[in-house]
């Protein structure tokens, strides 16, 4: 999709699939995103530069490249097969008033371990692609403005997704789609990297709605009831109320016994539960 202004120049900018044999080389690719500096919307889904020409066992974003400035970029996409796709193309977006960032990992399921996107996390917190170990976040977070985040299937530690949510305090809008919840929750509570310079506030302390989506069979009550305990905590240190839906794959839509609101969603392939500012 793409869509233009007046003077030529693309607004909004979406590479879908390409086969390897047809995508750009980085240089090129380069070209391709610096030419269009006034885009407010980006979407690339497994269609970043190939690797040809590169040693096999460094990865692109190691090669030198330029970061391209787009002051008008509100809305990112980035769907990845590959990491290091992922982190050519982070290392070249110099858009520090994106205020929407969806990353994906579409690797493929039979895969027998999900990627590590440490890498991408670490980037995102403090700029660089190494690991985070200083408390204090980063003055180089890659999006400061960010106020919503999506993400789907990215593996990381809880460690480094409890420094990255620490680096984005203006985020208010949180959606987790198939993430292992046992590691990510309790990463919205408080940590040692939020006691620095007196401060008690919790991660990302304005976020006021959170959708865990793709939640496993029976799980579902559950992640209800941990989300529940993590609001009266946030609140304990001063964080926004929480409004949260979960959405669970439907085995069976047969039980009516479950204490709480929810309610099946159009073709009954979800279970939705909610949360709406329990005092």
């Amino acid at each position: 999709m793409l869509i233009w202004q007046n003077n030529i120049s693309l607004v909004s900018l979406e590479l879908d699939y390409h086969s390897r044999n047809v995508c750009p080389s980085l240089e090129k690719f380069c070209q391709l995103l610096s030419s269009n500096s006034q885009l407010e919307v980006l979407k690339i889904h497994s269609s970043g530069p190939i690797k040809s020409n590169l040693d096999d066992n460094v990865t692109l974003a190691h090669h030198f490249c330029q970061s391209i400035h787009f002051p008008s970029l509100k809305n990112i996409t980035l769907r990845y097969h590959d990491i290091s796709e992922c982190q050519t193309i982070l290392k070249l977006l110099d858009a520090l008033n994106t205020w929407k960032l969806h990353l994906k990992d579409e690797s493929y399921k039979a895969e027998p371990e999900r990627q590590d996107a440490s890498p991408i996390l670490s980037f995102l917190t403090t700029g660089k692609f190494s690991n985070v170990k200083q408390k204090t976040p980063s003055a180089h977070v890659a999006f400061p403005r960010l106020t919503s985040l999506s993400l789907s299937s990215v593996n990381t530690g809880t460690h480094l997704f409890n420094a990255f949510l620490n680096s984005v305090k203006n985020l208010q809008d949180l959606t987790l789609n198939s993430m292992n919840l046992d590691k990510v929750l309790c990463s919205l509570l408080l940590s040692d990297l939020n006691t620095s310079n007196n401060s008690i506030l919790c991660p990302c302390p304005r976020l006021d709605k959170a959708t865990l989506i793709n939640v496993c069979p029976g799980c579902g009550p559950q992640c209800y009831l941990s989300l529940t305990d993590i609001d009266r905590r946030r609140r304990d240190h001063g964080s926004a109320p929480l409004q949260c839906k979960v959405q669970e794959i439907v085995l069976k839509c047969d039980d009516k016994d479950i204490d709480m609101d929810f309610e099946l969603d159009e073709g009954s392939e979800f279970l939705s539960y909610y949360i709406n500012n329990l005092v």
